[in-house]
């Protein structure tokens, strides 16, 4: 078997390993003004949740797919534009 050298990461994961410094040292000052200075710590964690949020992936949360169940007996199932069956086409024996 051929051993692939090892990937160079592109821009893409370089940024995202810059984002992910900077995400770190939000989270390190804002844990260290948190005793001493909440108000500041505060607004250190909000820049933290709005850079969190925005380089969150995205997954989608509904599912469109549909599943029409027929008897052996039904013949000539389609469905027009909007999905729905078309009844005068279709034909029981």
């Amino acid at each position: 078997m051929r051993e692939l050298p090892p990937r160079r990461p592109g821009p893409y994961h370089q940024r995202r390993r810059v984002l992910q410094r900077h995400f770190d040292r939000l989270i390190a000052q804002a844990e260290a003004l948190q005793p001493t200075d909440p108000a500041t710590a505060q607004d250190i964690w909000a820049r933290a949740d709005q850079l969190a949020a925005d380089q969150a992936a995205w997954v989608p949360l509904a599912n469109t797919a549909s599943a029409e169940l027929l008897s052996r007996r039904a013949g000539h199932f389609t469905l027009d534009a909007d999905s729905g069956p078309q009844i005068d086409q279709l034909w029981v024996r």
